[in-house]
């Protein structure tokens, strides 16, 4: 899996946890308001995926974890913006762990996917068949030519256009 650079300025924010620990996160934020971010600050020191992280980065999402967990708890006790806020904050956590743990939450994808178009396999496989058959080598179609003969050139054009409007000239 390739990471970009704005998943990694994601992941700063919102660690990507394994799923049983997102899905604890994100049902404690429903429940009391910020407290799976202030667990998921902790959490990137021992068991979320940062392997492309240093100390430096660490340290710098268990900050903004605790803080936003703090700012989550304590709008939460004048307005309902904070557990709003934390409520989207713990499905967050949620989409993350799928994205970075699919085999944990049953996600892997079938190995043998067909398309509509023929991988190198499958051309291989056809060629060696039919060489197999007794054809010494297969026929195949021409290859594609996006290519069209140009268009006739402009006088022929006009000069046959005005002989068709003009009759008796």
């Amino acid at each position: 899996m390739s990471v970009s650079l704005d998943d990694f300025s994601e992941r700063v924010i919102t660690p990507a946890m394994p799923p049983r620990l997102a899905s604890a996160c994100c049902i404690s934020n429903f429940i009391i308001p910020g407290s799976g971010t202030l667990v998921s600050g902790f959490a990137v020191f021992c068991c979320s995926k940062n392997s492309d992280m240093d100390t430096g980065d660490k340290v710098t999402t268990c900050a903004c974890s605790l803080a936003i967990g703090l700012l989550q708890l304590a709008l939460s006790a004048f307005i309902l913006v904070g557990w709003c806020w934390s409520c989207v904050w713990g499905l967050h956590y949620v989409q993350m762990s799928k994205k970075h743990y699919p085999e944990g939450w049953g996600l892997d994808q079938p190995t043998n996917v067909r398309t509509s178009q023929p991988t190198r396999g499958d051309v291989t496989s056809f060629l060696s068949a039919v060489h197999r058959q007794g054809h010494p080598q297969p026929v195949l179609p021409p290859p594609y030519s996006h290519c069209v003969d140009p268009p006739p050139p402009y006088e022929s054009i006009y000069q046959q256009s005005r002989a068709d409007s003009y009759p008796g000239s």
